[in-house]
């Protein structure tokens, strides 16, 4: 059976340039979509944050403005997260991620990735090892590629 894991940020704040925090965390619909359709597909799922934290929901994606006004959206997305229960809220350290263990490895969006991702001192040599092996996928949605800009190789090069 083929593997993914699904890296969510541990951020619940994002420091804007002015120095100010601003509330934020992953996007749920970008979570639950690809989840939903990666264990329908028959993949093994795997959830991963920074230090493996409880990930955030950003409360803004859960604002009906981004949902067609359409509240029952809302509540199946947050069903759906329950439904996970410790998968979601216990989830893996990203440093202990070893990429043989993994087929794939799907960065969540969000503005939370912006935060944590993006600086990440592990997550480089993980996206190296993933992105130098032909028969894995690393991808990514929204904000998620921000923890892309950590993937250097040892020689400098930028994977």
């Amino acid at each position: 059976m083929a593997s993914v894991v699904m890296v969510v940020s541990g951020a619940n704040v994002w420091t804007m340039k002015n120095a100010k925090p601003h509330p934020t965390g992953f996007w749920s619909e970008e979570f639950v979509t690809p989840h939903r359709n990666f264990t329908e597909a028959g993949l093994k799922v795997t959830v991963a944050s920074p230090g493996g934290v409880e990930p955030t929901v950003d409360p803004l994606s859960f604002n009906l403005s981004y949902k067609n006004d359409d509240a029952s959206k809302v509540r199946e997305q947050q069903d759906y997260m329950k439904r996970l229960g410790s998968a979601l809220t216990s989830p893996m350290r990203v440093e202990d991620i070893n990429p043989d263990q993994f087929d794939v490895i799907f960065f969540v969006g969000g503005h939370g990735p912006m935060q944590d991702m993006a600086v990440h001192p592990t997550i480089g040599t993980v996206l190296v090892a993933m992105l130098d092996n032909s028969r894995k996928v690393a991808a990514a949605v929204c904000h998620g590629p921000a923890a892309l800009r950590t993937a250097a190789r040892s020689d400098g090069t930028w994977a």
